[in-house]
């Protein structure tokens, strides 16, 4: 995908697509690390752990998938 860099304040920025940013999942105010490598830029996502409770709070009624039957117990 080719994007354009545009001026913001003093800086430069390029913004990232909807649809990277979700499979990334960083969001405004996420934390990435940038990197040169020869002449590429690299960002990667800076992920922090989660606590379970914090994990659990993200489940939802459209993201958690029924239980799957597998027989009796024997």
């Amino acid at each position: 995908m080719r994007t354009k860099v545009q001026k913001c304040g003093n800086s430069l920025a390029i913004r990232i697509p909807h649809g990277f940013a979700e499979k990334l999942m960083v969001q405004e105010g996420s934390e990435v690390d940038l990197s040169l490598d020869g002449d590429r830029l690299v960002i990667k996502s800076k992920r922090r752990d989660m606590s379970l409770s914090e994990l659990l709070a993200q489940g939802t009624d459209e993201n958690i998938h029924a239980g799957v039957a597998t027989g009796e117990p024997w």
